[in-house]
């Protein structure tokens, strides 16, 4: 799992450098990934927490299978749904992903109503849990 722990100094500077650096020390930071294995009947989720701050306890990284058919991009929005539900909806989180497909579905999805074209979507179950998770969060970024 990713630590800063015994980073030089220059990896330190390389990452603060990157898109993310600037949230590098807001609130919660969570990275998640979801898979699939080949000849699998689920995909797999799972996310890791780095906590910030000496009154914060830390968040135990957790994993989970994901019901329905077996494809990465049910595994990468129930790893993000996974990482939602660890964390209390009054802290803030940073969230990193490696899946450029569920954040354009997420950015779709926060700027428009619910409505009966949600199950043209595709995986209309963990989209729909997914954007409510981040719309109860307390300050919800849409500038995905």
């Amino acid at each position: 799992p990713p630590s800063r722990a015994g980073c030089t100094p220059d990896v330190l500077n390389y990452v603060s450098a990157t898109p993310s650096g600037p949230y590098m020390r807001q609130g919660i930071q969570a990275w998640t990934d979801g898979s699939v294995r080949t000849g699998c009947k689920t995909s797999g989720a799972g996310a890791w927490f780095w906590v910030e701050g000496p009154n914060q306890a830390p968040i135990t990284p957790i994993s989970a299978p994901i019901g329905g058919e077996p494809v990465i991009i049910r595994g990468e929005m129930g790893a993000i749904i996974l990482a939602l539900r660890a964390i209390p909806t009054t802290q803030p989180v940073v969230l990193y992903t490696d899946s450029l497909s569920t954040l354009w579905i997420v950015r779709r999805w926060l700027r428009r109503d619910f409505g009966f074209c949600l199950d043209e979507e595709g995986h209309p179950d963990l989209v729909r849990e997914l954007v409510l998770a981040l719309h109860q969060r307390r300050m919800v970024r849409t500038d995905l």
